[in-house]
């Protein structure tokens, strides 16, 4: 089983074929050194952008799928791999949460995202803008 297919059920419980692509926005942020791998912002990220109306995007949040802090280097890249995986196949935008620079596996999704050609912005942008932020970035791509 790939990666693709081993992960083709995420975020909300949308399932669809694997390997295809979904509408999803990928949530991006730091998760090493935080208690509980952040989890407080990653799901409070989810949580806002599941409210702003009518933008029929799939949240993926990789807390929700984390099997907790890699504690060698050979589970950090199986963790990086995975999570490289899925931005690829699914995401067609990620989010960033605060202090994403500081992490080496953010900057790399962001990377992997911009090379892709998707839409990478911060929490407080889509925070500030809302319903017309995702009507600007991401419709056109829909």
């Amino acid at each position: 089983m790939t990666l693709i297919e081993k992960y083709s059920l995420i975020g909300n419980g949308a399932s669809h074929i694997a390997g295809k692509r979904v509408n999803g926005i990928y949530i991006s942020g730091p998760m090493t050194g935080y208690p509980d791998l952040n989890a407080a912002q990653f799901n409070r990220a989810e949580q806002i952008l599941k409210a702003i109306p009518n933008h029929y995007l799939e949240i993926v949040n990789p807390v929700k799928f984390e099997l907790g802090v890699p504690q060698h280097e050979s589970e950090f890249e199986r963790l990086l791999v995975r999570d490289m995986s899925i931005i690829v196949a699914k995401a067609l935008g990620v989010v960033l949460l605060p202090n994403w620079q500081q992490s080496k596996g953010v900057r790399l999704e962001v990377a992997t995202a911009e090379f892709l050609g998707n839409p990478v912005t911060t929490l407080e942008e889509v925070v500030s803008r809302g319903d017309e932020f995702f009507n600007e970035v991401f419709k056109p791509i829909l």
